[in-house]
């Protein structure tokens, strides 16, 4: 019996030879226990992996048949883009090339898109005119946008020590080279929205007929591509007038008329093309209406002014001679006024001269503070001119350097000169025109005869005058008619397509943008919550094992 005993003994401690023995220094069961297992721990978690793949798969599938199902259910929208590009002058400015103003809303504006719906009758589509205005819409377009957005978004994440401030200017150059861009091109959008509402078809032509629709209401209708001239009509001459005035009054007036018409053609002569249209009817240039204009002046006008003027012809001579000497009073007080703003300007120079010689011992004063003291010393002369005088005079030292402002103010004064030379010349005039209807009171019987033959000559000449004039006036017309025909069906376009297909996007299945995103966090969070259950499932059904 106690050999058994030992016996038993002995082969507890073979198998547990350290239970008697010492442990060593902090040593714990329980620690030794606690420890993770990295290897143990990945064996666990890729247990899991079937049930893993198939709850992925689950979810992936509720969570786009729950999209493709709401997707089904919403109208199907599509955007169709029609690029275009305007090619008229000033259209980066808001401006027509007549000046008046231009906004990217007058392509699609209400009267545009009404006559479009009744052109292309959409009625009989089931689509009312109010819907039919909301689905269009224009904006910007640039072929490059996207190109310029992507170089300026590199340039300010590639560069890690970049400063606020650089990021700023940068954005400023985007934002300016995005304008330069998109200054010239527009995108006419519409937008459908279910099926059926307009046929693929019909939309090609459909978009760019508003295009269409507007460059011709503009053209016609605006007369934006006319050129934005004045020019005098025939309507300048009353011909009761001329009966009415008195023989020296109405070679004046025929004068006056004259020079109107050389505005005309100078005017027409100054635009494109101005230097090589012919008139359509005639076949002259505006150079050829020049001189032929020149030649009735000088040969007819003038044959009949002189001896009128010579012999101091007149209806009424005492009316016409009190006519002369007011007429010589307005233009002496115009030329002593002109007298008067050029001495200003000649003071100005003067006292500019001074204040620059003082300057080199002196710092310099600025160009307004120098056409101050010009203007303040001056005396008691400035007081009688207007506002708009004194305002050009210190317009002129605003804005000026040294050589610029003395330029200037040479360039006036000189101006003010050749004025009051002219109306000199006027005054002369004038005042032998007085001195011939006083000869010609003294001495009528001894010109009897030339008198009768000048009147004569001149009821004949006058009628063929006017008569020459209107030619001059229709051939004025309609070479500016021609050079704006030659402006809206030339060069002069408004837009021009950028493509003859329309960009399309949309249609099919539409998911919300952050739909990716949302798949993802979903796996994630399926990732987390599967993972550890299905270990906590394994790790008991293992311990029910064990038992």
């Amino acid at each position: 019996m106690s050999n058994q005993v030992n016996q038993e003994e002995k082969r507890n401690q073979s198998v547990n030879p350290q239970q008697d023995s010492p442990l060593p220094y902090g040593y714990s069961p329980y620690l030794q226990e606690d420890e993770i297992n990295l290897q143990d721990l990945f064996a666990a978690v890729w247990k899991t992996r079937t049930l893993w793949l198939i709850s992925i798969i689950v979810v992936a599938a509720i969570f786009w048949g729950s999209l493709i199902v709401r997707s089904m259910a919403l109208p199907t929208v599509e955007r169709f883009v029609l690029p275009l590009y305007l090619t008229f002058e000033n259209s980066e400015k808001g401006e027509y090339p007549n000046g008046t103003r231009f906004a990217r809303s007058d392509i699609i504006s209400t009267t545009v898109l009404n006559e479009v719906y009744q052109r292309h009758q959409l009625e009989s589509f089931g689509l009312e005119i109010g819907a039919f205005r909301q689905s269009i819409s224009i904006a910007p377009y640039a072929p490059g946008e996207g190109m310029i957005r992507t170089k300026y978004e590199a340039l300010i994440s590639e560069n890690k020590k970049i400063t606020p401030q650089e990021i700023d200017e940068l954005r400023k150059r985007q934002q300016e080279e995005l304008d330069k861009a998109l200054a010239n091109g527009v995108k006419i959008i519409y937008v459908r929205e279910g099926k059926g509402a307009l046929p693929n078809a019909l939309l090609q032509p459909l978009l760019s007929g508003i295009a269409t629709v507007w460059a011709i209401k503009a053209i016609e209708e605006r007369g934006v591509l006319e050129n934005d001239i004045q020019l005098f009509s025939k309507s300048i001459i009353q011909e009761g007038l001329i009966n009415d005035l008195d023989y020296p009054v109405v070679l004046a007036y025929l004068k006056e008329k004259t020079q109107l018409i050389e505005a005309n053609l100078e005017k027409l002569l100054k635009l494109p093309n101005g230097k090589i249209i012919k008139d359509s009817d005639t076949g002259l240039t505006i150079a050829d209406l020049q001189k032929s204009l020149q030649d009735s002046l000088n040969y007819r006008l003038q044959m009949l002014e002189d001896p009128i003027h010579q012999l101091g012809i007149s209806k009424t001579p005492a009316m016409t001679q009190l006519h002369y000497e007011e007429q010589m009073m307005r233009l002496s007080e115009e030329r002593r006024a002109l007298e008067s703003k050029a001495a200003v300007v000649g003071e100005a120079q003067r006292q500019y001269r001074i204040a620059q010689q003082n300057s080199r011992a002196t710092p310099q004063k600025s160009g307004m503070d120098q056409g101050s003291v010009a203007l303040n010393s001056t005396g008691t002369t400035i007081p009688q001119f207007g506002d708009n005088f004194l305002d050009r005079i210190i317009s002129m030292s605003d804005h000026a350097s040294d050589t610029a402002y003395r330029q200037k103010l040479s360039d006036q004064r000189l101006l003010y000169q050749e004025e009051s030379i002219e109306l000199e010349k006027k005054i002369r005039q004038v005042q032998r025109n007085i001195q011939n209807i006083q000869n010609i009171q003294d001495n009528q019987s001894e010109h009897d005869v030339i008198i009768a033959e000048a009147i004569s000559a001149l009821k004949n000449g006058v009628p063929a005058l006017v008569k020459d004039l209107y030619r001059h006036i229709a051939a004025t017309k309609r070479i500016y008619e021609q050079l704006n025909q030659q402006t809206i069906y030339g060069t002069g376009s408004l837009y021009q397509l950028a493509s003859e297909d329309l960009i399309v996007s949309g249609g099919g299945l539409q998911f919300p943008e952050k739909s990716k995103l949302m798949f993802v966090l979903s796996l994630v969070l399926t990732t987390f919550v599967v993972i550890p259950l299905v270990m906590l499932r394994n790790s008991m059904r293992r311990k029910k094992e064990e038992e």
